[in-house]
């Protein structure tokens, strides 16, 4: 999938093969208004690669549930809401998520 501009294109393209410069990038997905407006892949991976994402995850988790609890669609102070753990031994469950 192209990117949005030219301008745009070289700066995915840099990412993409500049490891020096910037790291090592090896998918670069760029989601605009609800749209993927641009998609692109390094180092020999494709749509179907795995990645290891680590504190990457951590961090996309902890966004997530800033927005649930911006929506007020989930409380900090409210038992988690795990179905496995309700009726548990260890119930009730309260976990302050920051």
């Amino acid at each position: 999938m192209a990117g949005a501009g030219l301008a745009d294109d070289r700066a995915i393209d840099k990412a993409l093969r500049d490891p020096l410069e910037l790291g090592v990038t090896r998918a670069l997905l760029l989601i605009q208004n609800g749209a993927i407006v641009a998609e692109h892949y390094g180092g020999g991976c494709c749509r179907e690669s795995t990645h290891r994402s680590w504190s990457m995850a951590k961090s996309w988790a902890h966004a997530l549930v800033g927005v649930l609890v911006h929506e007020r669609r989930l409380a900090l102070d409210a038992p988690a809401p795990v179905a496995k753990w309700c009726g548990s031994a260890r119930r009730p469950w309260r976990t302050r998520r920051t």
